[in-house]
């Protein structure tokens, strides 16, 4: 994965993309990918015992794009330089020059390792990207607070991920909140079949628009999802009046909401540890057989056979 390649392809005309991945291949980086203005790309693993891995110091969106996606990847911010030593990327996305992209997509893939965050959007060139989706993926955020796991962070009204969906998923680590949108209206948060372990620190905000009154048009909807644990004690959501819709939802003892707190919540009346197989190690397989949910609630993969 490399410029020549994505040149090459563009100078040919090619303005949809499947960049096709051999399972248990291995794509390290030192540079940026640019994807060029107009191109379309989807990098797709294989399938095969093991996932391809991604591990690119970073991927440039300028210009447009209708969609940029990944599928059955593993994707690393534990990148490798070209004289074999090893380094840490800090961010998949970090997009600081004018954008406008249809979707991020990340389906069935694994991302873990980054300093500060896949997906981050900065500075003050316009930068609107209509959705950002992970589907039946897994994703270890990083434990400092910098950043969030979504983050945007770009001058007011210059940057925006209008639509943010997490489903089937399990997020391990958020940084410093699951979605940091500052002072920035978008359209919707939408978290499906998921579960959660290891959220927020001190103070920190599940979803924080900062101190504005911005947020989601449309609300918050939260279906069928597990809380866990929290770092330290933090807050819910700190965004407009909009609803906050929520089903078949709980949270455990140990995810600890001081403030701002989600309503409807369905308090669990004990710890990750009483709930999940190991959650130390990331396993969050349903233990319980008395919990409600152990058949339809949380990321699926879960689920109490």
């Amino acid at each position: 994965l490399n410029n020549d390649l994505i040149t090459t392809m563009a100078e040919a005309g090619y303005q949809t993309v499947n960049i096709a991945l051999p399972a248990g291949s291995s794509y390290y980086n030192e540079n940026n990918i640019n994807i060029p203005d107009g191109m379309s790309v989807t990098f797709f693993g294989l399938p095969g015992e093991t996932q391809a891995i991604i591990g690119v110091k970073g991927i440039d969106i300028a210009g447009t794009h209708s969609f940029i996606k990944f599928e059955n990847v593993e994707i690393t911010g534990s990148g490798r330089k070209a004289d074999g030593n090893n380094t840490t990327n800090d961010y998949l996305f970090n997009q600081s020059k004018a954008a406008t992209v249809g979707a991020i997509e990340f389906s069935n893939s694994f991302l873990h390792g980054f300093k500060n965050t896949p997906v981050r959007l900065q500075g003050s060139d316009e930068k609107i990207i209509n959705l950002v989706k992970f589907e039946n993926c897994i994703v270890y955020g990083a434990d400092a607070r910098t950043y969030s796991l979504i983050h945007v962070d770009a001058s007011k009204g210059k940057g925006k991920i209008e639509n943010i969906e997490f489903s089937k998923t399990t997020i391990v680590y958020s940084g410093k909140c699951l979605v940091y949108s500052r002072n920035t209206d978008f359209t919707s948060l939408i978290l499906s079949d998921c579960t959660f372990s290891k959220l927020l620190g001190s103070g920190d905000y599940l979803l924080d628009c900062d101190k504005n009154g911005n947020g989601p048009s449309q609300g918050v909807t939260i279906t069928n999802c597990i809380f866990g644990s929290t770092l330290a004690e933090g807050k819910g959501i700190r965004a407009n009046d909009k609803p906050v819709e929520v089903t078949n939802s709980y949270i455990t003892n140990d995810m600890k909401i001081t403030g701002n707190k989600i309503n409807d919540l369905i308090t669990y009346d004990g710890g990750e540890t009483d709930l999940f197989k190991d959650p130390s190690q990331y396993d969050f397989t349903i233990i319980d057989g008395s919990f409600a949910g152990k058949t339809n609630c949380g990321d699926p993969k879960w689920y109490m056979k």
